[in-house]
């Protein structure tokens, strides 16, 4: 429409088109001057004298910001080149430079305008769940004669796989390795495409937008920015509590409080294990070597920074994992696992009472500080019409107390905001039995041994709060089962372990374990 707009005018005063400068689907209001090829073309050819005139169907298809109208316009006007607008057969540089500000203004007022409403529409449809078009997700399809979204099942049940590995501790890259390896799936998988499965709430049936970042390859915005909605069109394939465990683990990896290899290093004790004569973390080393025959030689340990202290992985994993297996989880054939995971719980409530009481304080102080807010706000109001010296001074040190105020409260609101996190993840995460009732069959049961390392160090996080190691003389200490504590010897070395859970224990299973 715009050029056809722009030919008739030439054709109307029998000009020759001489060039073309069309760039096709960029808007003004998104991409800035400098970043448009076209128009960035047809300055050059100005500033070159390669033509007589330019015709433009309206000067909002120039810019919409002032200054870059500015800037256009003195382009033009310093080679004495005229630009016609189209539309209404007017002249883009009248030379009156107030109503060519004004001008200008509306443009940009209008666009806001425009982007406000469609973002407004957008939200409304997208808290009550409605599909506002574009591509449905991997696994779905919509159906625009029944305006359904339909699912794709083999997709889904890469979609379920996915989720299901996460869940294990499986990163992205080695989810995408595992699951192109597969013969029957036809795609070819990145960690960038995982990754967007894993955070997109479509799969727990929401509707969502502004989940990502402007201009940044699948950058993730703050939970706190998404617009959601719970959408009756989806069938939802992920329970909310399994998106929400997993999306958890995403922000903690990428906010760098689980580092990436959190549960998958072969180190299951790693930040769990203790030196209990130093009262410090034991740190994880690959000593082993290979000869030029191949032989290995060496172990991998944990040792203490502080002292000589080391202790085999092979020995302390063999004897943690007996206690995990005997004490912790078995106790007696008969005992069901959610009585187990009701201990479980006990110590999660304790952390969340902890986070309801900070939250108390938190909000008191926020209370405070929006009360200071207000009075130094009036107090600035009523200065302002005073003109002396001294009305001045106190002005400029209010404005600084605001700031300083506004800082505290945007402090208090940040903290209350993760402690309500953190206790959003304890109700819908650490304390869900569904979520790990699989795991705890699959150890009770015997299905899981040492070599499935994402399983063990996940019950290990789960369960254990500190394993303590000491060197013992004579190695002649006798286990011990008390409450949530276990206190035993494995190679002359004491165990002191704190479980989350009571390891008193009635029955156990016979299991010799062999420490070479």
């Amino acid at each position: 429409m715009q050029l056809h707009s722009a030919e008739m005018l030439a054709e109307q005063y029998g000009c020759e088109i001489t060039k073309k400068y069309l760039d096709n689907g960029i808007s003004a209001t998104k991409k800035k001057l400098l970043s448009r090829e076209q128009l960035g073309n047809l300055l050059r050819d100005a500033e070159n004298d390669k033509f007589d005139y330019v015709i433009v169907y309206s000067n909002d298809r120039l810019a919409r910001d002032p200054v870059e109208h500015l800037y256009i316009r003195k382009i033009f006007s310093d080679h004495n080149i005229p630009v016609v607008l189209s539309n209404n057969n007017s002249f883009y540089d009248s030379g009156e430079l107030v109503p060519q500000l004004v001008k200008d203004g509306m443009t940009k007022f209008e666009s806001d305008n425009n982007r406000d409403r469609t973002s407004d529409t957008f939200k409304y449809k997208i808290q009550k769940g409605e599909w506002t078009g574009g591509n449905p997700p991997y696994g779905y399809y919509y159906d625009s004669l029944s305006k359904s979204l339909i699912e794709i099942p083999m997709e889904i049940e890469i979609v379920k796989t996915i989720f299901g590995l996460y869940k294990r501790g499986l990163g992205f890259q080695s989810i995408a390795k595992k699951i192109s390896e597969d013969s029957s799936n036809l795609k070819s998988w990145t960690k960038e495409a995982v990754k967007t499965i894993i955070t997109n709430p479509f799969y727990m049936g929401y509707m969502s937008m502004n989940k990502r970042k402007r201009n940044a390859h699948n950058s993730i915005t703050e939970r706190d920015e998404w617009i959601m909605g719970k959408s009756p069109l989806i069938n939802a394939v992920i329970d909310e509590e399994e998106w929400e465990y997993c999306f958890r683990n995403y922000e903690n990896k990428r906010k760098r409080k689980i580092p990436p290899r959190h549960y998958t290093t072969p180190y299951f004790l790693k930040e769990l294990l203790f030196c209990k004569k130093c009262d410090c973390k034991m740190h994880p080393k690959n000593q082993k070597t290979k000869s030029s025959n191949g032989k290995i030689y060496g172990n991998k340990i944990y040792y203490c920074k502080k002292c000589s202290f080391r202790v085999k992985t092979s020995e302390i994993h063999d004897y943690v994992f007996y206690i995990l297996v005997n004490v912790l989880i078995t106790k007696d054939f008969m005992r069901p696992p959610d009585n187990l995971f009701s201990e479980v719980k006990k110590s999660y409530a304790a952390d969340k009472k902890s986070y309801g009481e900070e939250i108390k304080i938190l909000e008191g102080l926020l209370g405070e500080s929006l009360l200071e807010m207000e009075k130094a706000s009036l107090e600035l109001k009523k200065n302002m019409s005073d003109k002396t010296a001294e009305s001045r001074d106190l002005i400029d040190i209010l404005q600084v107390y605001r700031e300083e105020i506004n800082n505290d409260i945007s402090n208090y609101k940040n903290s209350i905001n993760s402690k309500k996190k953190q206790i959003r993840h304890i109700d819908l995460v650490l304390t869900d039995f569904t979520l790990w009732n699989e795991l705890y069959k699959e150890l009770q049961y015997g299905y899981v041994g040492m070599e499935d390392e994402t399983v063990f160090r996940r019950l290990a996080i789960h369960l254990l709060e500190k394993v303590y190691l000491e060197y013992s003389s004579d190695g002649s200490v006798t286990r011990h089962v008390s409450g949530n504590t276990h206190k035993g010897v494995v190679n002359n070395i004491i165990v002191d372990l704190t479980a989350k859970i009571n390891v008193e224990a009635t029955h156990r299973l016979d299991i010799e374990l062999n420490f070479d």
